[in-house]
């Protein structure tokens, strides 16, 4: 019995997995952007001309939350992937 979806080939991989890397930046330039303080721009973070103010908001707080945030997340990617290999336990079993 067929599912009606369309086969996995290469260019889909490779579609969605650009799609997903350029949601992946807007999201990044999203949570570098936005705050408490709206000091952020999107044209002065492209450019790269930021005041004094700025380039301390931008490094001291939310760089930093943005690096902790990717780090906390590969890691809990890792320690899911990491189960599911010791325990032989697959995420989605057709049968």
């Amino acid at each position: 019995m067929s599912s009606g979806r369309a086969p996995l080939t290469a260019r889909r991989v490779a579609l969605a997995l650009c799609a997903l890397a350029g949601l992946e930046l807007l999201t990044i330039g999203a949570s570098l952007s936005l705050g408490s303080s709206s000091a952020l721009p999107w044209d002065a973070l492209l450019s790269g001309d930021l005041s004094e103010t700025q380039r301390a908001i931008l490094w001291g707080a939310r760089a930093p939350r943005l690096a902790l945030g990717a780090i906390a997340g590969a890691a809990l990617a890792s320690g899911g992937v990491a189960f599911q290999a010791v325990l032989r336990n697959p995420l989605a079993d057709p049968y």
